[in-house]
């Protein structure tokens, strides 16, 4: 068989690019005041997906137990959206309210606490309008070029950094498998290995 004898070129994923942790505070700070800030907060804090933001309303959040519900997926097909329950159990999760987020759901101005957290004119905001915004603050701040979804993994790599077990890492996106999160989502942290090795050098007793 001559096909055993041809020689396929090794597959190589395509590195994603993410932020630093400078870039994303600096990106954080400029945004203050936006009308998606909210948004972003959500997205860099809990490596949220972008169709589980938008349709986020007041009664997904539990202010008195400090709990955010994720059970709805907003999506693309074709040129509708459609609204509906996550793909898999996994996908839905109740997140901690953190102080910061709670911050910002306090100072949204509404009549009512129903409907969508994050609208425009009364409706779900347009999720290609989010993207448009994302890349033209990039170029705004003078910001690397990311896609929006590297904030997912930004988030992941982050909470990593931060000493957050990688099961609790894929709870809190939502994964239905850690090495999906492990793999995929985790980058290596320069200045973490930095001090790792360090660290490492001293217990060894080098100069």
């Amino acid at each position: 068989n001559i096909v055993k004898y041809v020689q396929l070129e090794k597959y190589r994923p395509k590195k994603r690019e993410i932020w630093s942790l400078e870039d994303c505070i600096l990106f954080l700070n400029s945004i203050q005041g936006h009308k998606y800030e909210l948004f972003f907060a959500l997205y860099i804090t809990y490596g949220l997906r972008r169709g589980e933001v938008i349709p986020l309303t007041w009664e997904d959040i539990d202010f008195e137990l400090g709990v955010i519900h994720i059970n709805k997926q907003y999506t693309i097909a074709g040129k509708d959206f459609i609204l509906t329950t996550p793909k898999t159990d996994s996908s839905i999760r109740d997140l901690p309210l953190l102080p910061h987020i709670k911050s910002l759901l306090d100072r949204l101005a509404t009549d009512s606490k129903r409907g969508p957290i994050i609208e425009e004119n009364g409706k779900l905001i347009n999720p290609r309008s989010i993207n448009y915004e994302f890349n033209r603050l990039i170029k705004e701040n003078s910001l690397p070029k990311v896609t929006l979804h590297s904030l997912r993994h930004f988030a992941a790599t982050g909470l990593k950094d931060a000493g957050l077990p990688v099961k609790e890492v894929q709870e809190v996106l939502g994964h239905s498998n850690p090495k999906t999160t492990l793999q995929f989502y985790q980058h290596g942290s320069e200045h973490i290995k930095q001090n790792g090795l360090e660290n490492y050098s001293k217990i060894l007793n080098f100069a």
